[in-house]
């Protein structure tokens, strides 16, 4: 009998942009929580290419009232939770992520440039100055992606490592406490202007009770109110041993997939059973990834499309 042990969803090309900090994998986030599915929604895909799907949900702004009494709603934290970064209580550490998530919603830069800690990461380049900061180009040319992300946060029981507190699923903003005054600052921002793919709260969950050596049940989820579509085709990664790597399975029986593209709305993931017994046999132990095509209906063309994958592991015998 084989053993299926926890799986992790992972957020397909993910970088953590943090000087003296390897990139990030998404095994190394917190494991998302698989909710029970309440609708299941299908767009069935017409011989033209085209799609039907349902109304997208119109966006609700939050205001500035109700970002800043977020952290209040969602109960308390352990004073330490953010001890690993700073010696601020956790209280304190959210309170200012909720102030950095505000003025960057609201586009208060000249702010922002106050609250960063330079030399900074910006889109992986390095600004040495508030006033190269704010010599960005700014007004224009931002990453609507990036938003998106950054509203949803919470800003309770943000991910945190000795390298600085995550805000965002994919790692949008760094803050960290600098060592000369102990205050809290931006050390890092990432997909402001340049592409960083979809929020990471466009995702695949599951549990190891829905995985077998053969098939699987996960839910695709979107946590935002961006019309994406999952397709119904996918394909299967193996990662090596000892650091080797991660290769494509390739299988031993080409199939067809259905011309179905799945749509989960916000707190309505699709539940979707993925049997591969056919295409590529019962699985070996070993880590394995699922990964499939998200993309944005609304998006321009040739932009929001990118990756979205779920890993497992199936242990050999006791």
């Amino acid at each position: 009998m084989k053993k299926i042990t926890q799986t992790v969803c992972a957020l397909a090309a993910c970088v953590l942009l943090i000087p003296g900090c390897a990139a990030a994998g998404e095994g190394n986030r917190e494991a998302e929580q698989a909710q029970s599915p309440n609708v299941q929604t299908e767009a069935a895909a017409h011989d033209d290419g085209t799609e039907t799907v349902p109304a997208g949900i119109e966006t609700e702004n939050e205001t500035e009232t109700e970002m800043e009494t977020e952290t209040e709603e969602t109960g308390a934290v352990d004073p330490s939770h953010y001890s690993d970064a700073s010696s601020l209580p956790a209280d304190e550490v959210e309170q200012y992520a909720g102030t950095v998530k505000r003025l960057i919603l609201d586009g208060e830069w000249e702010a922002v440039a106050d609250e960063m800690r330079y030399p900074a990461m910006v889109d992986g380049q390095t600004v040495d100055s508030r006033e190269e900061f704010l010599g960005l180009g700014l007004e224009s040319g931002l990453n609507p992606y990036f938003f998106v992300e950054l509203e949803e946060e919470t800003c309770h029981e943000m991910f945190c490592t000795y390298d600085g507190i995550m805000m965002g699923k994919t790692g949008r903003v760094w803050l960290l406490q600098t060592p000369e005054d102990g205050a809290l600052k931006i050390r890092s921002i990432n997909g402001l202007k340049e592409d960083f793919g979809l929020p990471g709260q466009v995702c695949i969950t599951g549990s190891q009770e829905d995985i077998t050596p053969v098939s699987m049940t996960v839910l695709l989820q979107n946590d935002t109110d961006l019309r994406v579509v999952f397709g119904d085709d996918y394909k299967l990664m193996k990662a090596g041993t000892g650091g080797a790597g991660v290769e494509e399975l390739t299988p031993i029986v080409e199939t067809d997939h259905n011309d179905i593209a799945y749509m989960p709305t916000r707190g309505e993931p699709v539940t979707l059973t993925v049997n591969w017994e056919t295409r590529y046999g019962a699985l070996e132990p070993g880590s394995y990834g699922l990964i499939k095509t998200v993309r944005d209906l609304d998006a321009e063309p040739g932009t929001g499309e990118c990756e979205r994958g779920f890993w497992f592991v199936i242990e050999g015998e006791e």
